[in-house]
């Protein structure tokens, strides 16, 4: 090789390498910090947000997901921070959220992997408690919650000597960090009490608003993951943040991990007098859950006619078919359906439909037609709940109503 190209190639080399920690900082989330003027008197508080400002950039909020209205502010020199009071007071433990769109954001970029400079940013505020998970900007004592320098039980300069034992330090049983309480399902109102969330109890039983918990999707026993690939399982290991990412860096609300670089969201939205929460769920559909359960992707809409095998960690001589699930309004078919199970965007059908993403206490085991003990064949030892929302049949009689 000539002396000048081998100079060339070095240099192009060095340039790529140069330019790779710029290219991993534009994928990162741009800081916004978030400060609280409490209200303690009247329960409530007033919302401040704090962010370099670059051309472009707007400012949103949403109570809900769905309908989102514009913060006007005076825009800076680009390059300078800007903080903007939001025009609302916020009632304790209410959800609001907030979104920075640049000047390229359009409603496609919701859902487009590709862009690598991040097009909008979430950010979920629950007052008057601080937001561990995003608020870094302002509020850098917050990374020592989870974090310690020199005195680690775990990697990653984590405080526990691992992921699920570091998420429940907050979200464990009483909820003493915030106000869900993941393991034994419940939300925190505004009044001081408990209620049942929407993902279900891990633990459930006395003390808590459910009862025993009869299937748990958390912490594992070591057996095959239903409709999952050769060889997946269960195992002690999957844990948390499988499914969420603990430093919201894919702007999906409720922490969940994107897939393929999409991200998703489960928008909690309050009802009057916030004495209930529920979920919008927005460009979640069946993929999520099919990064494990891969082999009930068999495509949106026919589900009715397609074969898989039901071992999950073997290939099988015994085939199933799986119910289906729409992507069309479920009030266009069938007669037209109605139902109080959550849908995604509105109406339509997904695993959530029927399935808690934590446990259930529901009763009604029934063989699920999975070897989940893989003795090498289908009989009572594999009976469950299956994560199921409600008793017995009600999940199909709330859509059907035979």
């Amino acid at each position: 090789m000539k002396k000048w190209y081998r100079v060339l190639v070095i240099s192009l080399i060095l340039t790529i390498l140069l330019a790779l920690p710029a290219l991993a900082l534009n994928r990162t989330r741009r800081e916004v910090g978030v400060t609280y003027n409490n209200d303690a008197g009247n329960q409530r508080s007033q919302i401040t947000l704090t962010w370099t400002y670059q051309n472009g950039d707007t400012l949103y909020r949403t109570w809900d997901g769905r309908t989102w209205t514009q913060i006007t502010f005076t825009p800076p020199v680009v390059g300078q921070q800007v903080s903007v009071v939001s025009d609302v007071y916020v009632p304790y433990y209410a959800n609001i959220y907030f979104e920075i769109r640049t000047g390229s954001y359009a409603p496609a970029n919701r859902t487009d992997p590709s862009p690598v400079d991040p097009q909008f940013i979430t950010i979920p505020v629950y007052p008057p408690l601080r937001n561990a998970h995003s608020e870094f900007s302002t509020n850098t004592d917050l990374c020592a919650g989870c974090h310690v320098t020199h005195a680690a039980e775990g990697p990653k300069l984590i405080k526990a000597a691992n992921n699920l034992e570091l998420c429940r330090t907050c979200h464990g049983p009483g909820s003493p960090g915030s106000r869900y309480g993941v393991w034994d399902g419940t939300i925190r109102l505004k009044d001081g009490t408990y209620v049942k969330s929407n993902g279900g109890p891990v633990v459930g039983g006395p003390g808590t608003p459910w009862g025993a918990v009869t299937s748990t999707h958390i912490g594992g026993n070591n057996t095959p993951t239903p409709g999952g690939p050769t060889l997946e399982l269960w195992t002690p290991e999957f844990t948390c943040t499988d499914c969420h990412f603990p430093h919201a860096s894919m702007n999906g609300y409720r922490l969940l991990n994107g897939r393929n670089g999409v991200p998703v969201w489960a928008w909690a939205y309050n009802s009057t007098g916030l004495v209930k929460e529920s979920v919008y769920y927005e460009n979640f559909g069946n993929t999520y859950c099919y990064a494990c359960h891969s082999k009930y992707d068999k495509g949106p809409d026919s589900g009715h006619t397609v074969e898989y095998d039901v071992y999950g960690y073997q290939e099988a001589a015994a085939y199933v078919y799986r119910h289906t699930s729409h992507t069309t309004d479920i009030t266009t078919w069938n007669g037209g359906l109605t139902t109080t199970l959550p849908l995604d965007n509105d109406k339509k059908i997904f695993c959530l439909t029927c399935h808690y993403p934590h446990g259930t206490d529901v009763t009604g085991y029934q063989v699920s037609n999975f070897d989940k003990n893989r003795d090498g064949s289908i009989n009572q030892l594999d009976e469950s709940t299956m994560l199921k929302r409600k008793n017995n049949s009600g999940i199909c009689q709330d859509c059907h109503k035979k």
